[in-house]
């Protein structure tokens, strides 16, 4: 025979999404972001063409091998796509070039979709997720 029933516990906080979590910065220099940081060349969404990316995340995993992959791709244009949120941020770019620059990776990318209006974060170092989906030929 079975027991009683024990009472319902609480319910949890809703879990992090998946990708790669880095900081946002607000700043548009094209250098070493620093590490765990990521920051667009431009404030206005639709001009941005490069992005500058830690070779490591906010917890210091190092994700340079993976993130020089994205250009692998034998398709001649769109090597891949990068979707980047943070906060009421949703970006979505193709990326066409990787340049490694040891501790820091510029991708050069056009803006397809997203927020174009308002801040494009809402706060220096933000939370930001990045999700990758590499192209066939």
């Amino acid at each position: 025979s079975r027991g009683t029933t024990g009472l319902t516990g609480y319910t949890g906080s809703v879990g992090i999404t998946g990708g790669l979590q880095y900081s946002f910065s607000n700043s548009t220099s094209m250098a070493n972001p620093g590490s765990g940081i990521i920051r667009y060349n431009s404030g206005t969404p639709g001009s941005i063409t490069a992005i500058a990316i830690s070779a490591t995340d906010m917890y210091t995993a190092n994700h340079s091998n993976f993130l020089k992959s994205l250009d692998d791709s034998t398709n001649p244009t769109i090597k891949s796509y990068i979707i980047i949120n943070a906060e009421s941020v949703n970006h979505v770019f193709t990326v066409s070039a990787i340049t490694d620059n040891s501790s820091w990776l510029q991708l050069t990318v056009d803006f397809i979709s997203g927020n174009t209006s308002g801040n494009r974060e809402t706060s220096f170092f933000a939370k930001a997720v990045l999700s990758f989906f590499s192209c066939s030929s």
